[in-house]
């Protein structure tokens, strides 16, 4: 979801940037576009480490699919760090982050100005 919601993101600081958007709406266009680049770097971070997680909890189902009880179940589980603190997502999550920071400037998550209504 955030990599496709990043692509749309990415389109529009494009359609943002084209000469038509600055002849009509000048430097506040360029300013714009700017900040849905970095908002659109920030959702593919994202897509990164939700795909860390995703195979951290991948793992996970595949050890403890086979338990006989649920007691082997939980002592599986209670053996293991939390899969959002091992170090795979934890590095993912650091080396996507910064490398949208070196790209773009910052990680940036912009939210819409108002509520949103579904008709």
């Amino acid at each position: 979801c955030f990599a496709l919601y990043g692509c749309k993101v990415h389109s529009a600081s494009q359609k943002w940037r084209s000469d038509e958007a600055t002849r009509l709406f000048g430097q506040a266009a360029q300013l714009h576009s700017m900040t849905l680049e970095q908002h659109s770097s920030t959702c593919a971070a994202l897509a990164l480490i939700s795909g860390a997680i995703s195979v951290e909890s991948l793992r996970d189902w595949r050890a403890i699919r086979s338990t006989a009880s649920l007691q082997q179940m939980a002592e599986f589980l209670l053996s293991k760090r939390p899969f959002f603190l091992r170090s795979t997502v934890l590095l993912t999550a650091l080396g996507s982050l910064a490398g949208t920071f070196a790209l773009t400037g910052a990680v940036r998550v912009v939210q819409p100005p108002r509520p949103v209504r579904i008709a």
